[in-house]
């Protein structure tokens, strides 16, 4: 299995959870890969890539008569579309990205100035 995520912070995690249950000889987490899978699996990471269907740390399509499953939580067009910026319903389409990346910086100090550069987002 190879877990696969744009921040080194999470396979990091996954490795040392994975060590914590016995599997670390079975996983390998990553932030970029050129394997084939026979399966891709991809969770609330769709709208994020600059170039949807061809993510940027997955570059190889998976393997011949391999799958990819997609799943993603509310699109941009939602309500919450916003993800970490929905402080309240359609705050995303109300607010600018600098009105509300201006009103993260109160309580995260990373230095974001974009959405893009936010963890998670």
């Amino acid at each position: 299995m190879i877990g696969i995520d744009i921040s080194e912070d999470v396979p990091s995690a996954a490795r040392e959870r994975a060590v914590a249950v016995g599997v670390q000889d079975r996983c390998v987490f990553t932030t970029s890969t050129a394997e084939r899978a026979d399966v891709v699996v991809s969770i609330d990471a769709f709208e994020p890539f600059p170039t949807p269907g061809r993510p940027g740390h997955h570059e190889q399509p998976p393997a011949p008569e391999g799958e990819v499953l997609i799943s993603f939580g509310p699109t941009w067009y939602h309500p919450l579309g916003g993800h970490l910026f929905s402080v309240f319903p359609w705050a995303h389409r109300l607010f600018s990205e600098k009105a509300l990346i201006r009103w993260r910086s109160d309580f995260k100090r990373d230095g974001a100035t974009r959405f893009s550069q936010v963890a998670g987002a």
